[in-house]
């Protein structure tokens, strides 16, 4: 592992290596770590330059756990993980060239003999009588993957993008990347308690020689694009034979679940379920008009739960009373009775023509307000939580309007 300390460990691990190896040709010349506009300043001796000019995230370490600091099943932080970019620059005595060139050759045969930072050059680097002293507790030494350092060839192009921003005049350098520093994150690592038993009878995994059931489609009745209370549905799919098989419907809104057991009928491809009747005041009260999803449930005795893929279904609210049926022009009270019953979370809308209207209220019965009816024959839809009613009689063909679903305003 390693603290923020790390980037400045590597830049002064680097600079030692560099000065045992250039020392006998560096004479008393220096290493510096300057950015590249100021690191000749007013510095006529021989020098060597060592500038970090990019930081990048390393992408193979990016969505990874810190190593050996997490067990399987834990959750630790992902480390920063650092690929470091240099440039060394050699600059000789009294701007002589060819004292550069050798002060550059021997800077790099230095780095290349040194490919991994070992332990001990970091801990020279940063050992408390060091003379970054303060760089003490970096923990980099202590970091189980390896920090490597390896050239770059840079094309002469890319080299003059690095030091074009500096306006200073180009000089030889060499690019090298170092990879990996990982620094570790501040947040602690989450640790789950130990499993005493698995499964409510400690039975552990339960193994089955066939595969589960599945849906792969809905049907309803006529063709219609939503199912009302009473329609009998047709779950088409595949190993439905069960006899503990029972379908589950879950309003995505309230995630109320539902369970229905299916007709006799059923085969292993196709199984049917009827909705509760539109009169059945006790069995449709747990139901109510929008989107649901529907499963199907197997339970065994001493087995675990089996659950289908979902597939989805809207059930469509039912006009049974509208009131008034007929209405002079102008503004218009209309008074519906629906079911199933809406519930007071419910978003409830008449569509009217080409208008759609908000419930003024719900209870004890649905009401809107119409502003300047004009005269004509209406067809009128109730819109509850994304779904509207069907004012088609889907059971003739051609299709036409539900007389029952109309207002006329004279």
């Amino acid at each position: 592992m390693s603290n923020s300390l790390a980037i400045a460990a590597v830049t002064t691990t680097l600079r030692g290596i560099l000065f045992q190896g250039v020392q006998a040709e560096l004479g008393s010349g220096s290493v510096t770590t300057r950015p590249l506009d100021k690191a000749r300043g007013n510095n006529d001796g021989n020098q060597i330059n060592l500038f970090l000019y990019h930081t990048a995230l390393s992408g193979t370490w990016r969505n990874m756990d810190m190593p050996y600091q997490t067990k399987p099943g834990e959750i630790g932080p992902v480390p920063l993980a650092l690929e470091l970019y240099y440039l060394v620059t050699a600059y000789g005595e009294n701007d002589n060239d060819i004292k550069s060139h050798r002060l550059l050759g021997r800077a790099m045969s230095a780095l290349h003999s040194r490919p991994v930072l070992s332990k001990g050059d970091i801990e020279t680097a940063t050992r408390p009588d060091a003379l970054d002293s303060d760089l003490f507790g970096s923990d980099l030494h202590r970091q189980m993957e390896h920090v490597r350092i390896g050239l770059l060839k840079l094309s002469f192009d890319e080299m003059s993008q690095i030091w074009r921003p500096f306006q200073v005049q180009y000089r030889i350098s060499a690019a090298y990347q170092v990879s990996i520093v990982l620094i570790e994150g501040d947040a602690p690592a989450k640790t789950p308690m130990p499993v005493l038993k698995r499964g409510s009878e400690d039975r552990g995994a339960v193994a089955t020689a066939s595969l589960p059931p599945s849906l792969l489609q809905v049907v309803l009745p006529n063709g219609k694009p939503s199912a009302e209370l009473g329609d009998i549905l047709i779950l088409r799919g595949d190993r439905l034979e069960d006899a503990n098989l029972v379908v589950r419907f879950r309003n995505v809104l309230s995630d109320r679940d539902i369970e229905l057991t299916p007709l006799p009928s059923s085969t292993a491809g196709e199984l049917r379920v009827q909705l509760p009747a539109a009169t059945n005041t006790a069995a449709i009260a747990p139901w109510s008009s929008g989107i649901y999803t529907l499963s199907g449930v197997v339970r065994h005795p001493q087995m675990p739960v089996v659950t289908t893929n979902e597939l989805p279904v809207a059930l469509a609210p039912t006009i049974v009373q509208i009131s008034p049926i007929t209405a002079p022009r102008g503004n218009v009270t209309l008074t519906l009775a629906c079911v199933p019953p809406i519930q007071s979370t419910q978003r409830v809308t008449l569509l009217w023509g080409d208008r759609e209207i908000l419930a003024e209220s719900l209870t004890p019965a649905l009401t809107f307000q119409i502003r300047d009816a004009q005269p004509g024959q209406y067809v009128i839809r109730l819109r509850v939580d994304r779904v509207d009613s069907l004012p088609i009689d889907f059971a003739t063909r051609p299709l036409q309007f539900d007389s029952n679903q109309t207002v006329t305003i004279t």
